[in-house]
């Protein structure tokens, strides 16, 4: 969740809130949390969507406040440019989108090794199986992301 909150926030500041925003919402939730199948891609959704409501807010009020900014992006000045942030999130949407037409066992190693972190090792033990099998889990999965996202 916090590697999530880091891509779609400016700074690590951004991230912390909505970090702490999610946990919120999670909280708020947690009577629906017996009804979920996917405990995972559960907490993973109220996360994007605190993030995008994020996003929104921002855009908002910089809106009202009259300080939005339409310079053409110009190298790392363009991180804080909201048509670049809303690039961003636009291209974690399609990989999203992507990652849940995988089969299950594919798109969890690749959110294990790559949206977590893990190491193959780890995301091995988390799966319960070898790290070989987590490999050629991700070698097909982004095989398939590939034609999927082109």
């Amino acid at each position: 969740m916090w590697s999530l909150c880091l891509r779609f926030a400016e700074d690590r500041d951004d991230a912390e809130d909505l970090f702490q925003t999610a946990w919120i919402r999670i909280w708020e939730r947690r009577r629906t949390f017996p009804e979920v199948a996917n405990v995972e891609a559960w907490l993973h959704r109220l996360t994007v969507n605190s993030c995008r409501s994020f996003l929104r807010r921002e855009a908002r009020h910089r809106r009202e406040k009259g300080r939005m900014q339409f310079e053409e992006p110009v190298g790392s000045a363009a991180i804080g440019d909201p048509r670049t942030r809303l690039d961003r999130l636009l291209t974690a949407e399609s990989v999203e989108w992507a990652l849940s037409t995988l089969p299950a066992r594919q798109s969890e190693a690749i959110r294990l090794r790559f949206l977590e972190e893990l190491s193959s090792e780890e995301a091995a033990a988390r799966m319960g199986v070898s790290t070989s099998t987590v490999r050629s889990h991700i070698r097909h999965g982004l095989k398939r992301l590939r034609v999927l996202l082109s």
